[in-house]
């Protein structure tokens, strides 16, 4: 099997099992009328996955040549439109969740303003963050010393949210102590996702990942790791099936 076949492997691996928890969370959402997916992390997403899915910074990252473009691009797309609908779910379920009253009265305009702020931040970081072109990535034909963020396949910001994604998911079972807006299903397909993430980025750069890199995707997948623990511990507990929503 060659090397491109491995990448694009990966990739679908990535995209098929987080395209599915996006829809597990919608199921579960509309379902239990509850908010799965966090507030800051939906902010986070959205903006990410419309960057990339219309291609204000390329899906394809420069260092892989042969990148299929038309895969790549609908798929990130997908997922930016299925976080649409996770926004909805977050505007009509999600304000209920929560006690403090002027986030409750202002709620929405939180909320959406969250989403500004959260695509301002993605694109400001692939905009003005360049790393050292370790890849030896070409460039308008010539091998730039640095590369900037945006050409790399959203790898830092993506992986910065993925780490905040693990956190303010097992932030979410400490606090609502019980299942509610939460699924173990979920957790193990946010793991798998990261997990082909992580294979692709390792396959795509010939394993030239920089520390930084490694250092935010390793710890995202062991987050995501325990918070699945937590849920099949306390669905077992609870006397749920945690394979369910």
């Amino acid at each position: 099997m060659g090397n491109d076949t491995w990448i694009l492997a990966s990739f679908v691996m990535e995209a098929v099992f987080w395209i599915g928890a996006y829809v597990l969370i919608l199921r579960g959402s509309f379902k239990n009328r509850i908010h799965y997916m966090p507030v800051a992390a939906m902010c986070g997403n959205i903006g990410w996955e419309f960057i990339l899915g219309l291609d204000l910074f390329p899906p394809c990252p420069v260092y892989w040549a042969n990148c299929p473009d038309f895969i790549m691009r609908p798929a990130t797309l997908a997922a930016a439109l299925l976080d649409v609908v996770i926004l909805y779910t977050i505007l009509r379920f999600g304000r209920d969740q929560f006690t403090f009253p002027a986030i409750r009265k202002y709620f929405a305009p939180l909320v959406l303003g969250g989403v500004v702020l959260g695509f301002a931040l993605n694109y400001g970081v692939m905009s003005e963050m360049y790393t050292l072109n370790v890849y030896n990535a070409p460039v308008g034909g010539i091998v730039p010393e640095y590369l900037q963020a945006g050409l790399q396949g959203g790898l830092y910001t993506g992986w910065g949210l993925a780490l905040m994604m693990g956190i303010l998911f097992i932030a979410t079972f400490f606090t609502r102590g019980d299942l509610r807006g939460q699924s173990f299903l979920i957790a193990l397909f946010m793991f798998l996702g990261n997990l082909g993430a992580y294979f692709f980025d390792l396959t795509a750069t010939g394993g030239r990942l920089i520390p930084l890199l490694h250092l935010l995707a390793i710890p995202s997948m062991a987050i995501n790791v325990a918070y699945a623990l937590l849920l099949f511990r306390r669905s077992r507990e609870l006397g749920v099936n945690p394979w369910k929503i």
